[in-house]
């Protein structure tokens, strides 16, 4: 897997299996983090504006439950 952008504390993303995958950061007592590749919407909204993955990043920990489905048990450094 290969790191691609990061931006510390909020997420990092990785080109995995020639597709985007994201770990977000969440959580102010307690930090975790959640991992799911980008659907082809995402990616499409990332290849036009870098700045997207600050949104979803953001999204994502208003929204968490909305992306609970999608996570990937395995971390990023598992490859």
């Amino acid at each position: 897997m290969k790191e691609i952008e990061r931006q510390d504390w909020n997420y990092i993303l990785y080109e995995r299996d020639s597709r985007l995958y994201i770990s977000v950061v969440y959580g102010s007592h307690v930090v975790g983090s959640i991992n799911f590749f980008l659907n082809d919407d995402e990616t499409a909204q990332y290849n036009k504006d870098r700045n997207f993955l600050e949104i979803l990043s953001k999204d994502v920990r208003e929204n968490i439950r909305n992306y609970l489905d999608r996570n990937i048990q395995d971390s990023p450094s598992d490859d």
